[in-house]
């Protein structure tokens, strides 16, 4: 039996799900996260966003903000800590459309992008490389 990437096989996923990479999506009072051409978007600008588009129930995205602005929590975006938050080049949310009554956007995951994790990151890799070199 063939599989594809993302196939179902007696209800087993056989390989990972990869998400595409939409087009950018500027920001905006209310956010069309629903015309995303990829499970994987950056949001540009820094105008505060205080609701996103109705989409299919269980619509997830995964957004990279590319600049500072705020995400109003309220009715319509469901926020860590119900708070809201307020971004830098970076950061990445995921968003996940739910709909019982109402319908609103539940953030899932906020993480803060931290220049020292990356740097540290690098520095490890090139520590990896240079063993290679070595041996």
């Amino acid at each position: 039996m063939t599989s594809v990437p993302g196939s179902l096989i007696n209800s087993n996923l056989t390989k990972p799900i990869n998400a595409n990479m939409g087009t950018a999506i500027a920001s905006a009072a209310t956010v069309s996260i629903g015309a995303a051409t990829g499970e994987y978007v950056h949001i540009t600008g820094t105008t505060t966003i205080t609701a996103f588009d109705t989409v299919q129930a269980g619509t997830e995205r995964t957004v990279v903000f590319d600049g500072v602005l705020t995400l109003t929590n309220n009715a319509n975006i469901v926020l860590p800590g119900a708070a809201n938050i307020t971004t830098a080049a970076g950061d990445v949310s995921c968003l996940c459309q739910f709909t019982c009554i109402v319908s609103y956007i539940i953030c899932t995951i906020f993480r803060k992008y931290v220049l020292v994790e990356c740097k540290f990151i690098f520095i490890i890799c090139i520590l990896i490389f240079i063993t290679f070199l070595i041996i």
